[in-house]
């Protein structure tokens, strides 16, 4: 039997920790806090139906510059300047 995803902190707010890894990958873990168990349970639901459709994105520690490092070279390929 797993164990509950929920948990309650000594905050009083809910933990929710839930792996997000797909099949084959290394194990990844995604933890998220709640006031309510309500919201926890919610967006725990949600969470689950979107990896199951393959829509879950794991948040990433990505900064700002190194975002736009990466997209400014793809957009400079994939644009056409307009002529003024």
């Amino acid at each position: 039997m797993s164990r509950e995803p929920i948990r309650k902190e000594p905050s009083d707010r809910y933990v929710v920790v839930i792996d997000t890894a797909a099949p084959g990958e290394k194990r990844r873990q995604t933890k998220k806090r709640f006031d309510t168990h309500k919201g926890a349970r919610r967006w725990l639901s949600e969470t689950r139906v979107a990896i199951g459709e393959q829509r879950f994105v794991t948040p990433a520690r990505t900064t700002l510059q190194q975002w736009v490092e990466q997209w400014v070279p793809i957009m400079g390929q994939g644009c056409a300047r307009r002529q003024p």
